[in-house]
């Protein structure tokens, strides 16, 4: 199992100084939340500050795209340590052309699903993507309490996509819900507020202890 930071809760004055602590850490990547204010009812980072955080680091980064207009972002976003683009099934009919858009750029490609949409509305687009992730919680804002039933939804996806699919699960993520989403099988772990809320005095050895707590008893390579 893989471990990315969620750039959303970081410290966003300092965001540079955290990248540093991350990479310090051995955190495998960083996920980066772009929100328009429309698709959700929030506004985060924009295409300048992706390009700013790929820049700062040889981490791969995964672009979290949840903007109601992704076509348009795409080329903007491609830079060379993006690993992933993901994007909402929700956005509707013109999610086919944007995962197009994003595998001609050859960056891996992502459908993210909401908690409340049905994992079976995926199965049309199995042979287009790498990676489904799975939301925890409603998406917008951090520090939500993951939904129940989100682990459950993990081997629900593995059915539909089978075992070459890679699985994210990103919102809500702390100690007790990552032994639950470690005993699904997820490939990769999203985690944001429990990395960065709190922490005091070094900031490395907060991040590792946390990352520690996370991942105690499980491989990081999948």
């Amino acid at each position: 199992m893989k471990l990315y930071a969620s750039m959303l809760s970081c410290d966003l004055l300092n965001i540079e100084s955290e990248i540093e602590a991350l990479v310090e850490t051995g955190i495998d990547g960083l996920h980066v939340d772009m929100m328009d204010g429309h698709f959700v009812r929030n506004i985060a980072f924009g295409i300048d500050h992706v390009r700013q955080i790929c820049r700062a680091t040889s981490l791969p980064v995964s672009v979290h795209m949840m903007v109601s207009n992704p076509a348009s972002f795409i080329d903007a976003v491609a830079h060379e340590h993006v690993e992933s683009i993901v994007v909402h099934y929700e956005i509707g009919s013109e999610l086919p052309e944007v995962l197009r858009l994003i595998k001609e750029t050859g960056i891996g490609v992502g459908i993210a699903i909401n908690p409340t949409t049905e994992v079976s509305r995926i199965v049309d687009y199995v042979g287009s993507i790498d990676t489904v992730l799975i939301m925890g919680v409603h998406p917008g804002f951090g520090g939500q309490t993951m939904v129940p039933g989100t682990a459950e939804r993990i081997g629900c996806v593995r059915s539909v996509c089978g075992s070459s699919m890679k699985i994210a699960v990103d919102g809500g993520v702390n100690p007790s819900t990552a032994n639950l989403v470690k005993l699904s099988e997820a490939d990769i772990l999203v985690a944001g507020s429990y990395l960065f809320g709190g922490n005091s005095g070094n900031k490395v050895d907060s991040l590792k202890e946390k990352i520690e707590t996370l991942c105690h008893g499980v491989s990081r390579e999948r």
